[in-house]
């Protein structure tokens, strides 16, 4: 009754202002400036959640109110709930009355995901901001200790992304939500040993780590996972969780198994020869200096799948582009078997290691194929 007459006689401002009082952390500001960086982040990812922005903004200054209200107060477990009723009180939008309970989900690995677009722009802001926060200030998890629930978090983050399939690049997200640290309220960053870019790659490996732990259940490998995290998309998790399951496809046929140790070898001659200096492995190899049929042939190969490769991962179907460079295998066991890379001659000996960069640099469009065990 009393959280009621307080919103009929003063609106939810009466609640608001109370969360200036309410510690989040000693190094990481007040409620209210929490909230305001979440207003700020909710709204950078509105697009992308399929929210509107004002709405997004508005859903998110309204998600804290409750946590000051009498009622959860003395009744936590109402966290919430009390916050979409108060903000139907005040009069709010239902979808932004509903995205102030429904940001808290998924609370735990068995809840549900919500898939309103403002309650997941809200509950990803929420989440981000924590985890920046921690990651900024280096009070993060070790262990088997996970004292702030960073990796329930990382968890929430995951799901809200893959089940509502957000297309979002998230080192993007991370950097605007460490820079709301030094813009809300003058609060001042409080990363003095931290820059926005290595707290942002800090947080992305610990995402990553957690999405291996959770695609398991969907049958792809660990090893999988850690071969595409490589690639310079892998901050989109709904991307990434595409390419690690088309490599899956890969590693389950003859061919791909065979390519996959191919790959090794190749990846090994040329890394021992850039430990002894070697630089330009990465050009392009010259076809005049192709003398045996064997080595014509793989270039040939490689010209068709890295065509067929770029287009297939700009329409994001990661299942044909692996099956484009899985076709390589014959022309690339041909090549070992009758082709000597260590030529007497310098340049065959070089244009042969650059045939060589080619193959590692078509492979690795699709994966660090070195990752993947066999």
């Amino acid at each position: 009754k009393n959280d009621t007459r307080s919103v009929e006689t003063g609106g939810l401002e009466n609640f608001a202002a109370k969360l200036r009082n309410m510690n989040f952390h000693h190094e990481l500001g007040n409620t209210e400036q929490r909230v305001s960086r979440i207003s700020a982040i909710s709204e950078f990812l509105a697009d992308e959640a399929g929210a509107e922005a004002r709405a997004s903004r508005r859903a998110a200054e309204l998600s804290k109110i409750d946590l000051v209200s009498e009622t959860v107060n003395e009744f936590p477990e109402l966290q919430g709930k009390v916050g979409r009723r108060l903000a139907l009180l005040s009069g709010e939008e239902e979808a932004i009355a509903d995205a102030c309970e429904q940001h808290y989900m998924p609370a735990g690995p068995n809840d549900p995901v919500p898939s309103e677009p403002l309650a997941v722009a809200v509950g990803l802001a929420d989440r981000i901001d924590y985890m920046v926060g921690f990651f900024g200030i280096g009070d993060i998890s070790t262990g088997s200790k996970d004292p702030h629930g960073l990796r329930r978090a990382a968890l929430g983050v995951i799901r809200l992304i893959l089940d509502n399939e957000i297309r979002t690049r998230l080192l993007a997200v991370f950097d605007f939500a460490w820079s709301q640290y030094a813009n809300a309220n003058s609060l001042g960053s409080p990363f003095s040993g931290a820059s926005g870019p290595e707290t942002s790659r800090n947080l992305l490996a610990f995402l990553h780590e957690r999405l291996a732990v959770y695609l398991r259940t969907a049958g792809i490998r660990h090893d999988w996972m850690n071969a595409c995290v490589t690639a310079s998309d892998a901050d989109d998790l709904v991307l990434l969780k595409k390419r690690a399951a088309s490599l899956g496809g890969i590693v389950r046929t003859d061919d791909g198994l065979n390519l996959i140790e191919a790959f090794k070898r190749v990846n090994n001659i040329l890394a021992s020869e850039e430990r002894k200096g070697a630089t330009d492995l990465n050009s392009r190899p010259e076809r005049e200096l192709l003398q045996e049929s064997e080595e014509k042939e793989l270039l040939d190969g490689l010209e068709t799948a890295s065509r067929l490769v770029n287009r297939h991962i700009k329409e994001e179907n990661f299942s044909l582009a692996a099956a484009a460079v899985a076709e390589l295998r014959p022309s690339i066991d041909n090549f070992f078997d009758h082709v000597l890379v260590n030529s007497p001659s310098p340049d065959l000996r070089r244009n042969r290691l650059r045939l060589l960069g080619e193959i590692r640099a078509t492979c690795l469009q699709i994966a660090d194929l070195t990752k993947v065990n066999t």
